[in-house]
């Protein structure tokens, strides 16, 4: 189990897994140019709503910015809080070892014990 310094508690890596996917698992919707980002930069939240990832903004050709949703950026930026910590990072390693030998509370438990 690992807590983060916002107050999130993982038991397994579901920040860590849900950035991975979202940048390693999806690719960039396309690329466009600056020129072109200046007039659909009012409409990309809705096509950020129904294709998840982000938009390369270049210029002359090269990327220059990453345009994405608000919590895909949170999830990045909590991800790499995490993997810079070694004490998260230690808890981490040793929730997924345990996890993977079995040794898990089961759901039901931890919310009667939380009295949730």
């Amino acid at each position: 189990m690992v807590s983060c310094k916002r107050g999130v508690v993982l038991t397994f890596c579901p920040l860590i897994c849900a950035a991975n996917g979202a940048i390693w698992g999806k690719s960039m919707l396309k690329d466009i140019p600056i020129t072109e980002a200046r007039h659909e930069l009012t409409s990309l939240p809705e096509r950020l709503a129904k294709e998840p990832g982000a938009v390369a903004v270049t210029r002359r050709g090269k990327p220059v910015l990453a345009v994405m949703p608000w919590e895909l950026y949170q999830s990045i930026a909590e991800t790499l809080e995490i993997m810079g910590d070694e004490d998260l990072m230690a808890a981490l390693r040793k929730s997924i070892k345990e996890a993977q030998e079995g040794k898990i509370i089961p759901w039901a438990r931890v919310k009667k014990d939380l009295g949730l």
